[in-house]
């Protein structure tokens, strides 16, 4: 049986890369990986991409 987990993308993230206009937080949950991207104002993905 798979174990519980539970890690916090607020507090402790356990990657944060860092790009123009905006970064994205990962956490590593066994073989998956969860991520968010926080993007600021005048971001867009033909500008920055």
């Amino acid at each position: 049986m798979a174990k519980m987990q539970k890690k916090s993308l607020d507090s402790s993230p356990d990657e944060t890369r860092t790009f123009e206009k905006g970064k994205i937080e990962l956490v590593n949950l066994g073989d998956i990986t969860i991520g968010r991207a926080v993007l600021e104002p005048g971001w867009s993905w033909e500008k920055c991409v």
